[in-house]
């Protein structure tokens, strides 16, 4: 008789969707992906909807709601207006959207 030992701790990361499918919405990633489950990217261009990136769908705002998230993570500069789409359009309550700050969406360059 075989007992699975599982050595993964039960915590459970809450789901989060990126606004930006960009390279600070791929900086974005690969700083929280540790921290939050990452579902998609989210995006309001139309050459970018319907691909991967970081193997992660890119869906429009309009798609947000067939998700299953805790937070949207804006990493745009455009992120009062993106707020104001969630918000109004989307009908995402406010306290689900957080703007990340520039630390967390710009590559730091040395040099």
């Amino acid at each position: 008789m075989s007992k699975e030992i599982d050595n993964q701790p039960h915590t459970h990361k809450m789901r989060a969707i990126i606004f930006g499918a960009s390279q600070s919405g791929v900086g974005a990633y690969k700083k929280l992906q540790q921290q939050y489950d990452i579902v998609a990217f989210a995006d309001n261009s139309t050459d970018k909807i319907g691909s991967l990136l970081q193997g992660l769908p890119i869906i429009s705002p309009s798609e947000i709601a067939l998700y299953r998230f805790d937070k949207i993570l804006i990493a745009s500069e455009f992120f009062e207006q993106i707020r104001e789409q969630l918000y109004s359009q989307c009908a995402i309550p406010l306290q689900q959207i957080e703007i990340l700050s520039t630390a967390v969406i710009k590559p730091i360059s040395l040099g």
